[in-house]
């Protein structure tokens, strides 16, 4: 599959934090000639979705500050961001 996709925050976040959707979520953003547009205010969303989960014990630091790592990462090098 290719061409753009838009990811809200939740389907974001599966990317990162193993929820139901998570393999769907990352096979299409593992996709050939896939451009994934994000919402630049989509990614402080995701990264305050990380850190509720860690705060609820959903993870603990090491995993939320490899994700949010990640995520900064993919933000400046895979995701076409829009404003």
């Amino acid at each position: 599959m290719s061409g753009t996709v838009y990811l809200e925050t939740s389907a974001l976040v599966k990317r990162y934090a193993v929820e139901t959707g998570t393999a769907w979520v990352r096979a299409l953003c593992d996709s050939s000639g896939q451009v994934i547009a994000v919402a630049l205010f989509g990614l402080t969303e995701v990264a305050a979705a990380v850190n509720g989960k860690r705060r609820g014990g959903a993870m603990d630091q090491a995993a939320s500050d490899a994700i949010l790592t990640d995520l900064k990462a993919d933000a400046a090098s895979q995701y076409a961001l829009l404003s």
